[in-house]
């Protein structure tokens, strides 16, 4: 598969802890267990058990837990969902990861958010193995989840207009340096 799938604990990290990084592929993390803090440029947020996170593209992000923390997530590529010179890219993934988004959370109280909840809940806490006989439910996932980002987007930036991304880009170089 274009992807990969990490089933992380963060207390066999240095420090309990996934130094800040970005990277250019998608992500989402699922909170299996424990408590997790996250710092997504200059935002900063606890997560707990049952709850998960998209993170766009190019990101700066970092995460932390004080004790134990299992945190199966994925990454993968934009064109994992539909080829860059497709009419679909073009339409829906392109303005994803274009726009000021840098994450989305989703909190399992919320009803708005069930449906992506479920199924990306289903595909993480089921730890589906990624091979060609089961990629149905990763298909299924992909199409649905990028259905639900594509509608949250739009409220994100109606929500978020004055988020600038020059602080991203100042820091991302000041760490490549």
């Amino acid at each position: 598969y274009p992807f990969q799938f990490y089933y992380e604990d963060l207390s066999v990290f240095d420090f309990n802890c996934i130094e800040w990084h970005w990277h250019t592929e998608l992500e989402f993390i699922f909170i299996e267990s424990g408590t997790v803090t996250l710092w997504i440029g200059e935002d900063r947020f606890n997560l707990t058990e049952g709850n998960g996170i998209f993170i766009n593209t190019k990101v700066l992000h970092r995460l932390y837990s004080p004790s134990k923390a299992i945190i199966p997530n994925f990454v993968f590529m934009p064109s994992f969902i539909a080829p860059r010179d497709s009419l679909i890219y073009q339409k829906y993934i392109l303005p994803i990861i274009s726009s000021p988004l840098p994450f989305l959370i989703f909190h399992k109280e919320y009803a708005g958010r069930q449906r992506f909840y479920l199924s990306c809940g289903k595909l993480f806490l089921h730890r589906i193995p990624f091979r060609p006989k089961n990629s149905l439910p990763v298909l299924s996932f992909r199409i649905s989840g990028w259905k639900y980002l594509k509608t949250q987007t739009f409220q994100y930036q109606e929500e978020h207009k004055e988020h600038s991304t020059a602080s991203q880009a100042r820091l991302q170089l000041m760490m490549q340096f």
